[in-house]
């Protein structure tokens, strides 16, 4: 099972595999074309919107979870 972090300072080339700017993903949808069976995506806060992601956002595989810091700081 992977674990994937998404953050604002991230950059979409980076491997995702660890949070922080030198590590972690852009983009939710790059970690979902990623993702497989049971993969877990962190998502730190900030705004995630149309500037950076392709909506609707499609998980294509089972067990595939998103997890935000909270509801509050976390906006998509």
């Amino acid at each position: 099972m992977a674990t994937y972090y998404i953050s604002n300072y991230g950059d979409d080339g980076n491997d995702g595999l660890a949070p922080g700017a030198a590590r972690a993903l852009r983009s939710i949808g790059r970690a979902l074309e990623r993702a497989d069976t049971g993969t877990r995506i962190h998502i730190a806060a900030g705004r995630y919107d149309a500037a950076t992601e392709t909506f609707p956002l499609t998980i294509g595989r089972w067990g595939v979870q998103l997890i935000g810091t909270n509801r509050s700081l976390t906006i998509l």
